[in-house]
């Protein structure tokens, strides 16, 4: 039984190769340390699983998620790096505690870097 179904795996795996299918990586790097204009490359980055991201071929897509749900915008964007700024707003003030006086949190996030090409 194990063989048949190994011949047909394989037979499925021929036919698809032919197809344009698209393919996407989905890779999440958790907990980084947020800098002002600092370039992230994605060659020093690691996956929550500890693997090193693949070398990209075109420029990934970013999902970012803040520990203080601020909202960071990607300032610049390459298959090499990224680099991303705080959004500027007048309104907004950031408080913690009973006396609602502003305290500076260290500000981390998550991000999620999906790949897409076709086969």
């Amino acid at each position: 039984m194990d063989e048949l179904v190994a011949k047909k795996g394989k037979e499925i795996d021929s036919l698809l190769e032919n197809k344009n299918i698209l393919k996407a990586g989905i890779y999440i790097v958790s907990d980084i340390k947020f800098k002002e204009d600092s370039i992230y490359y994605f060659k020093l980055l690691k996956t929550i699983d500890n693997k090193p991201l693949p070398i990209f071929n075109t420029n990934p897509k970013l999902i970012i998620n803040t520990n203080t749900g601020e909202n960071l915008r990607i300032k610049e964007l390459t298959k090499n790096y990224f680099i991303l700024e705080k959004y500027k707003s007048k309104n907004i003030v950031l408080s913690v505690g009973k006396n609602q006086e502003y305290t500076p949190i260290e500000l981390r996030f998550d991000i999620w870097i999906a790949d897409y090409y076709r086969n």
